[in-house]
């Protein structure tokens, strides 16, 4: 009986803490090139973990449809980026021919960019 309380309550610990991971804690909305996108935040960090994980995951959006496409995700560690992730980054899909890039551009001047498949 003690055992079965103590996996439950271990679970239920653990739990809160994943599940935190589930829910966008912010939403970058932008128009690039007449499309529009629609960027979605989640972090995921715990008291006892050495830094935060950030993960960008950017949609497609459609003005009058109800689908998104999924065009990029991607991770950022807050100890291990330049990018002030905290504060407002803004994002831009650029296309050159058949290359499609998306940048991250944060307020203290660093940007990432990356190729989309």
């Amino acid at each position: 009986m003690i055992l079965a309380l103590i996996i439950g309550v271990i679970g239920s610990i653990l739990f809160l803490v994943i599940s935190q991971d589930y829910e966008s804690d912010k939403k970058f909305n932008f128009t690039d090139e007449g499309k529009s996108y629609e960027t979605r935040r989640y972090s995921f960090g715990f008291a006892t973990l050495d830094d935060t994980r950030y993960t960008f995951e950017t949609y497609r959006t459609f003005k009058y449809l109800p689908f998104e496409i999924l065009i990029d995700k991607t991770n950022f560690f807050d100890t291990k980026t330049k990018l002030n992730i905290g504060g407002e980054i803004k994002i831009e899909v650029k296309e050159n021919g058949n290359i499609e890039t998306i940048t991250f551009k944060s307020p203290n001047g660093n940007t990432f960019s990356k190729t989309l498949h």
